[in-house]
């Protein structure tokens, strides 16, 4: 197996290469998931998902890509398939929750010209609140039937959850937020490809 992930877009924002190298986790860009036996498979951010794949309505969606929704969800089900770790990053999270089920709503006051810093709170308080940059017009409506919630906004709004052992999301951009949720996030995903990383916080999916 390589040593590698893979993040499936062919130029992805340096935050997230950035990110990913500080947890020592190294990677490919592009799409051809199925082409090597990559260790884990990051999606990350972009334009709404397709409504209709989730029951939602056309008309209030923006940044639309059939093409790319179909190579996602196409490596999602390839990678859960083989039992490899995904990790989403906010339309990453969106996928994911659609993939398994769940529905996506349009939601205010998490967007605008630059990221929105919010404090979110921990499902089983073994943290207080980690401090994040958000910036997303859509959020989880409904959960999918196999998600369980690790943190939440003070509106409610899913920040965080794991859909099985190896596969969780965020709805913030841990790759642009502070040091200590920046490790956290992509420090999991390194422990759940097999990468050891000492004296660490790690989210755990909740049992």
């Amino acid at each position: 197996m390589s040593d590698k992930i893979l993040i499936l877009r062919e130029n992805p924002p340096e935050t997230y290469i950035k990110a990913l190298k500080e947890s020592g986790l190294q990677y490919d860009c592009g799409l051809d998931f199925d082409k090597k036996d990559y260790r884990g498979l990051l999606l990350i951010g972009g334009g709404d998902i397709f409504p209709p794949l989730y029951g939602g309505d056309l008309k209030s969606a923006t940044a639309i890509n059939i093409t790319r929704d179909g190579i996602e969800i196409e490596a999602t089900d390839f990678f859960v398939g083989k039992g490899l770790p995904v990790l989403g990053i906010c339309r990453g999270l969106q996928l994911l929750n659609v993939y398994f089920g769940g529905t996506l709503k349009n939601i205010p006051d998490h967007t605008g010209e630059k990221d929105v810093v919010r404090v979110v709170k921990t499902a089983d308080q073994s943290r207080t609140s980690f401090t994040v940059n958000c910036r997303h017009r859509q959020a989880i409506d409904r959960l999918a039937p196999n998600a369980a919630v690790c943190m939440t906004a003070e509106d409610g709004t899913v920040e965080c959850c794991f859909f099985s052992e190896k596969v969780f999301g965020t709805q913030f951009h841990p790759e642009r937020s502070e040091e200590n949720t920046r490790r956290v996030i992509f420090d999991t995903f390194a422990r759940l490809t097999g990468k050891f990383t000492p004296d660490r916080t790690f989210l755990r999916y909740p049992k």
